[in-house]
């Protein structure tokens, strides 16, 4: 079975959360834009380049989307996921962020390409004030993740870590409750509805012509 596009995979997701299309659209499209820190969050399909439908593209639109009922916007949001810890546990030497991914990240993407995995989940939580994020499981006990105090971001001159920096000083202060949560049962249909890449392979195509019939 082919893969989807990474733009059909989006469609998806914002029917399956009953999201209205422009809205998606938006955020879409705000990921793709470089922002002060020259970082773009998802890529775009140009010429003979399709990209297609990869679990870590669709954390960073879920950490967007998940983020968006508070101050944060798309970029903030992707930038806290990378601050993000299991009870804000302190980060190891090795674990400088990097687009390259964290344990947080990993443990969403994988709920995506496992229907079953994401079964197991009653749902997931974004307290945008608070800028945490809990999983809520049906039958094994919660996890928690907040911003680990043990890293100081932003100190130097790389800029993805100001981006992280930043997120992390957002105001999101507000009388309003700021948290969002997506049923467990989402996930998993987004799991089973949306036709990934193999993970073996890179989530493009250079193939001269694409059936895919869109661009993005």
């Amino acid at each position: 079975m082919k893969p989807d596009s990474l733009l059909n995979a989006a469609k998806k997701m914002a029917t399956t959360l009953e999201m209205p299309r422009p809205s998606m659209q938006k955020t879409y499209r705000a990921l793709q834009e470089k922002d002060e820190f020259l970082t773009s969050w998802l890529p775009k399909s140009q010429g003979r380049q399709i990209w297609f439908a990869h679990p870590n593209f669709a954390v960073r639109l879920l950490l967007a989307v998940g983020f968006s009922g508070g101050k944060l916007n798309a970029h903030q949001a992707n930038y806290l996921g990378y601050a993000l810890t299991e009870n804000g546990r302190k980060l190891h030497l090795n674990e400088r962020p990097s687009l390259e991914g964290t344990e947080f990240l990993s443990i969403l993407a994988a709920h995506f390409v496992d229907p079953a995995k994401a079964a197991a989940i009653h749902e997931i939580e974004f307290d945008s004030g608070n800028k945490t994020v809990s999983i809520r499981y049906r039958n094994e006990p919660d996890q928690v993740f907040q911003p680990s105090g043990s890293h100081e971001f932003g100190l130097g001159d790389d800029l993805f870590e100001n981006g992280i920096a930043a997120a992390m000083d957002a105001d999101t202060s507000s009388p309003i409750n700021s948290k969002l949560s997506i049923s467990g049962k989402a996930i998993q249909e987004i799991a089973e509805t949306v036709n990934w890449r193999n993970q073996s392979n890179p989530p493009f195509s250079l193939n001269a012509k694409s059936d895919l019939g869109e661009t993005d």
